[in-house]
């Protein structure tokens, strides 16, 4: 999407989250994607338009990936095929490279929130079903030609965020397989159902059941460890994420839910060092370590954004006391415009990046909040 001339969509507020007038860029479903300089991007034939839903925000190499089908200006009309874009997001935002799963054996129906994860930009993982057989998809970014496909039995599958070590569930069994040296890491069997998991770290996957939130580590024969139990505001919500801190002292649960014709977003913000949580009205969130101008160590941000009936907002404040000699940090908040059109249309991803600096904030509809 190409921001570069969308003067018209600037918003400030007074305040500054890095030192001048916060702002917000927009940009939506429907804006042209402008092919970049990268060697290996792809750039389409004719200018594209998309629509889609984004499936994942990742922080660093900074990527945009989302699941989209588009229509040319030549041609009028929606193509048929899922298209799965990964965009690096450069400075000027116009740098982005393609990459088309349908090119690479992926059944266009095994490309979703279900099926498809993305854990970081090296690898995505698959799950699909080749007649009566299921198999799971490894697709190394840095050689995304040549696909690695294994028979499994599991209903959810996730790669580590940097080597190739993969973690499968079915139902209540979870295993750890290094997929180089073809061996079982670990194993454990839950007492409930996880129906959310992801990595954390790269040493430690956050799995949710319908009670609480684990924490299990790659390291020794450790064992899934509860960390807090899931806030009466989350019941009956659909998990789409868990975020932490850097330092995992701060711990972030999300769901949505479907309220009075709209998506309502539920968060949980928990302090490890406390043992508290506080219930939050929120779709997406994200952490970050800022350093403000003469303070000698750098503040914890918690960045969240929320669609209600009020409208949008994005709101930045800082969790736990401010570290010795720090100025504490002032807390902002912005109003996050959708257009009339997108009247089902909800935040659900974001990330901040401080080299820009920018906190980018992606729609279901993959509108982007810059």
């Amino acid at each position: 999407m190409n921001h570069q001339n969308d003067t018209n969509s600037t918003h400030q507020v007074p305040g500054a989250f890095a030192g001048k007038n916060m702002a917000i860029r927009q940009g939506y479903a429907g804006e042209p994607l402008a092919a970049g300089n990268r060697p290996n991007c792809q750039p389409a034939p004719h200018p594209l338009k998309c629509v889609g839903l984004c499936l994942a925000l990742l922080p660093d190499p900074f990527v945009l990936c989302f699941l989209l089908r588009v229509f040319t200006a030549e041609q009028k009309k929606v193509e048929e095929t899922p298209i799965f874009c990964v965009l690096h997001i450069s400075p000027d935002y116009n740098d982005f490279l393609m990459l088309q799963l349908t090119n690479v054996g992926i059944g266009a129906a095994n490309i979703g929130f279900n099926s498809l994860t993305m854990e970081s930009d090296k690898f995505i993982c698959v799950r699909e079903k080749v007649g009566e057989n299921n198999q799971v998809v490894i697709i190394d970014m840095a050689d995304h030609t040549n696909p690695i496909r294994r028979p499994i039995s599991a209903d959810s599958a996730i790669m580590n965020p940097a080597s190739k070590v993969i973690a499968l569930k079915a139902q209540k069994t979870l295993q750890i397989f290094n997929i180089e040296m073809k061996s079982k890491m670990k194993a454990h069997v839950m007492t409930e159902d996880v129906i959310f998991w992801k990595w954390i770290s790269l040493n430690t996957i956050a799995m949710v059941t319908e009670a609480s939130v684990f924490h299990w580590s790659m390291e020794g024969e450790s064992t899934p460890q509860k960390i807090f139990d899931r806030h009466s505001s989350l019941n009956g919500c659909q998990i789409i994420n868990y975020r932490t801190d850097a330092s995992q002292n701060w711990l972030l649960l999300i769901g949505i839910s479907a309220q009075s014709n709209r998506v309502v977003g539920a968060m949980q913000l928990y302090s490890v060092e406390r043992k508290v949580s506080q219930p939050i009205e929120g779709h997406a969130a994200a952490f970050t370590q800022f350093r403000m101008e003469n303070n000698p160590a750098d503040s914890t941000l918690f960045c969240f954004a929320v669609r209600n009936q009020q409208g949008g907002k994005l709101h930045v404040i800082e969790v736990g006391n401010p570290p010795s000699g720090n100025t504490a940090f002032a807390k902002k908040a912005v109003d996050v415009f959708f257009p009339p059109e997108a009247q089902n249309d909800f935040p659900v991803a974001m990330q901040v990046k401080l080299k820009f600096p920018r906190i980018f904030l992606m729609s279901k509809l993959c509108s982007s909040k810059l």
